[in-house]
């Protein structure tokens, strides 16, 4: 008994002290002067200029996390941007004991300022080509394994999860073409496997407005498995409101849908007027096609789509 007594003031000892280390390191430890050395390992592994600006922060316990700003992921020569991404500020906050039992806790995490411009030359080559080397592409025995495993996560608790701010830009220098996805922000609210998590997106597509609200989930014990409802309302472009619900079906294994979708009324010629195209279909009546709407059922899988 006495033996056990004095194992167990060791082990709390020792945990005492690890917590104290976790706690007390990061005030000692000036994290800044690692920057060049991971700078110029992300340049090695990626081939192209990388830099973090501001400033880098670590914190170990009770929350391991992350945080930097100004970050700059660059492009080769010839192309027109400088950057192929760019990170405002990025900050992300996990409880650390947890883990240990697959359980993820996260309180915060949130990307600000995120750009990404995708480029393709007059000569065909891709700003995003040869970004990561690889060391070959896994065997579909090894991509079957992977899957029916799962995620190697038993629960999950997500406080704030937001991207803000963010933006997409197209450039296609051989077919003189500039699409652009602007002032995008998302919300996640409820992430967790057992509630269902609440979306809220906005963008500006062009510099026309687009948004999604609603549900998705819960998800459950076994992501991407079971049945995983969704009810989602889209409105596009100040001329069209779409609505979906229903269920999807083992998303990430054999991919099915049952859902009901709604399109209320709109105009496609005013649609396609805010889109600057012409009409697919030219009719004699200027009249004709100024309203449309429609609602169905649609089923399906990999293999077949049933529409009623």
């Amino acid at each position: 008994m006495k033996a056990l007594k004095w194992m167990v003031l060791i082990v709390g000892a020792l945990i005492v002290l690890v917590i104290a280390a976790l706690l007390i390191i990061p005030n000692f430890v000036d994290v800044q002067r690692f920057k060049p050395e991971i700078e110029k390992r992300v340049s090695e592994a990626t081939g192209r200029p990388f830099t973090i600006n501001g400033d880098l922060d670590l914190s170990f316990f009770p929350w391991a996390g992350l945080a930097f700003s100004d970050l700059h992921l660059g492009n080769p020569k010839g192309f027109e941007s400088k950057d192929l991404l760019q990170i405002g500020s990025f900050e992300v906050r996990v409880k650390l004991l947890p883990l240990i039992s697959k359980d993820i806790q996260v309180s915060r995490f949130v990307v600000e300022g995120l750009r990404v411009v995708m480029e393709k030359a007059k000569d065909g080559r891709r700003n995003w080509e040869g970004l990561m080397k690889t060391s070959g592409e896994a065997t579909p025995e090894e991509k079957g394994k992977a899957t029916s495993e799962g995620l190697p996560i038993k629960a999950l608790a997500v406080g704030e999860f937001a991207v803000r701010d963010a933006s997409h830009l197209w450039i296609d220098h051989s077919k003189g073409e500039r699409k652009e996805i602007s002032d995008v922000n998302l919300e996640l609210a409820d992430v967790s496997f057992d509630k269902a998590i609440r979306l809220s997106l906005s963008a500006k597509l062009d510099n026309k407005p687009v948004t999604l609200q609603g549900k998705i989930g819960p998800v459950g014990s076994d992501p991407g498995k079971g049945t995983v409802p969704l009810d989602l309302l889209i409105k596009a472009l100040g001329e069209m409101e779409i609505s979906i619900k229903g269920n999807l079906t083992n998303p990430a294994t054999q991919p099915g849908y049952d859902l009901a979708l709604a399109i209320k009324p709109f105009s496609p010629r005013k649609l396609m007027g805010v889109l600057k195209q012409d009409l697919v279909l030219q009719t004699a009546d200027p009249g004709v096609l100024s309203s449309l709407a429609m609602s169905a059922k649609v089923q399906g899988d990999q293999k077949s789509v049933h529409l009623s």
